[in-house]
């Protein structure tokens, strides 16, 4: 049960365990309203043992029950901190990654409305898309006030810059897992967060679907190609592919199967493999410090489980294209 803590003689009798949770939540909340740049001795470009994506075409396995057809990609992490838990153990994950979340988007449109009249314009406005890993071009600026600025005036409200934040990262979705995934392929054994995207899904939702699947809440996704062999995941042998939701003009990759099968294509540890940059946010850090301040993850990409004669001959394709 969690310890309220009062004064010093709450803390008789306290476990262990109540005291870490008690402190823990204390500094979260002391933390909260400063800047989130990380104290300096925590590590970066952290790679946990434990921690992997798993990226596959999905063709529908009856056992599993989950009635998609061969029009989706499915997308699953592994993470240490889903072992041993119960479902509600985790499902308190997201209730704190929705809670964080939510601070932290006041945060950033606090930071960035310099005139306090509750109201960001178009300057402002990159500035905040910056922070939450949107593109900020004119643009892309004015496609955001035609969409989302109900008045007109080039005035972004609060509420207003919620939806805008909603397009980028989508919600919060409940997650769902499964220790049954060694039925679409051997190698995900284990249990694991998924969710499914559409094949023909633009390439940058799928730094969407990654920040969802992720239990900590976060600040920036990026997913990194090694420009050597790169065993040790070392960032300065990486270029970046993707790192805003409107994804890159990449040639050839076009969408979530383009990007799946770059991934395939060679070991996440090979020359040309494929990694994902987590960057929580501070109250992200804390939850899980294993983490680091900058988390590098491998995304390994599997071919069809049952591609069937239609999968064959688009590989045949994409083979003779190459």
């Amino acid at each position: 049960p969690p310890l309220v803590l009062r004064d010093s003689g709450d803390l008789l009798g306290a476990s262990p365990r109540q005291l870490e949770r008690c402190f823990r939540r204390r500094l979260i909340s002391s933390l909260s309203s400063l800047n989130e740049e990380m104290p300096k001795d925590v590590p970066e470009n952290v790679t946990p043992a434990g921690v992997e994506f798993n990226f596959t075409p999905y063709y529908d396995v009856p056992e599993l029950e989950f009635g998609r057809d061969r029009q989706f990609c499915l997308l699953t992490l592994q993470h240490p901190s889903f072992v041993g838990r119960t479902l509600e153990q985790r499902m308190v994950y997201w209730e704190q990654k929705r809670t964080d979340r939510a601070d932290r988007v006041q945060r950033i449109f606090g930071k960035c409305d310099k005139d306090n009249n509750n109201s960001l314009d178009a300057e402002q406005l990159k500035r905040a898309l910056h922070a939450i890993g949107m593109p900020a071009t004119e643009d892309w600026v004015h496609g955001l006030y035609q969409r989302h600025n109900k008045q007109g005036d080039g005035q972004m409200l609060s509420h207003e810059f919620e939806n805008v934040v909603g397009e980028a990262w989508g919600r919060v979705p409940e997650p769902q897992f499964s220790d049954q995934l060694h039925r679409v392929h051997a190698q995900m054994t284990g249990d694991h967060c998924f969710n499914f995207i559409g094949r023909s899904s633009p390439v940058g939702w799928v730094l969407r679907l990654v920040r969802n699947l992720w239990p900590f809440a976060l600040k920036r996704v990026a997913i990194l190609r090694n420009t050597y062999e790169n065993p040790k995941y070392q960032p300065e042998l990486m270029e970046t592919l993707i790192d805003t939701y409107e994804g890159q003009k990449i040639r050839g990759i076009n969408n979530a199967m383009d990007l799946l099968e770059l991934a395939s294509e060679q070991p996440a540890e090979a020359k040309g493999g494929l990694v994902v940059r987590i960057q929580p946010t501070l109250r992200g850090a804390l939850h899980w410090p294993e983490g680091g301040a900058s988390t590098l993850v491998p995304l390994r990409g599997y071919p069809e489980n049952n591609p069937g004669l239609v999968g064959k001959m688009g590989g045949w394709f994409r083979a003779f294209r190459a």
